[in-house]
């Protein structure tokens, strides 16, 4: 691989909240969830780097745990049904 450029792999995971303060009938109509969730996933990344100037990252991560936080018909609340996601990262050092 040219010098500029690094393949790369990793793994991510958080405890996450998807309320602060719960209300009667938050849930909807997915009452099974609960309000304190695991997120997870691994990936791979491929990144460019010219390190005095900048770094730029296109980086792909599938999900390892079922994310509860989805409605019955498993779309999330950006009402997607993806089980993978994918970024792109761009860092300008000054």
């Amino acid at each position: 691989m040219p010098r500029n450029w690094q393949a790369c792999n990793f793994c991510r995971q958080k405890d996450d909240r998807l309320h602060r303060n719960e209300w009667l009938g938050w849930q909807g109509a997915n009452t099974t969830i609960t309000n304190m969730y695991f997120l997870g996933g691994a990936g791979l990344g491929l990144d460019y780097a010219r390190p005095e100037i900048s770094q730029f990252a296109c980086l792909r991560q599938a999900r390892s745990e079922l994310i509860q936080g989805r409605n019955l018909s498993d779309y999330d609340a950006d009402n997607k049904n993806a089980h993978t996601h994918a970024w792109i990262q761009v860092i300008k050092f000054l």
